[in-house]
């Protein structure tokens, strides 16, 4: 048994380019599970948003119908609602621009970060079980 330094570089380059290999996949996977907890988020989020807003038009509509019963007319009803929703309208884009702009980008930022945050601590907890069963092995 001879100490040969060419072979030990070798295998020492080796377990570095395997070492390397294996962070960049370890990475890939982390990104790849931040992205899908970020998408279920996205996906829930916009799914309950979409049912808020089916709600919205039917109430709305059932508000056309009784504003047309107190007027006595189905089309001043709906005429009436829709001047006021004109009217709110063009008060919240004239006021509303940078009223809104600071705290829509306070909500996406936190509802961003709280999505990282639920993939970080399920990629924590699959970690420790993994390394749970390592340690009973």
């Amino acid at each position: 048994m001879r100490f040969e330094p060419k072979e030990s570089f070798k295998l020492l380059v080796e377990d570095l380019k395997t070492y390397v290999e294996k962070r960049i996949e370890l990475k890939t996977l982390e990104v790849q599970e931040k992205a899908s907890v970020l998408a279920a988020a996205v996906l829930s989020n916009s799914l309950g948003l979409f049912l808020i807003a089916i709600g919205v038009v039917f109430l709305l509509f059932t508000l056309g119908l009784f504003l047309g019963d107190l007027l006595e007319s189905r089309t001043l009803g709906f005429l009436a609602l829709s001047l006021i929703l004109i009217f709110i309208g063009i008060l919240v884009y004239k006021t509303g621009k940078n009223a809104f702009k600071g705290p829509m980008e306070k909500a996406i930022t936190s509802f961003v970060n709280s999505a990282l945050d639920a993939g970080e601590k399920a990629h924590k907890r699959s970690r420790n079980k993994a390394e749970e069963r390592r340690k009973i092995r």
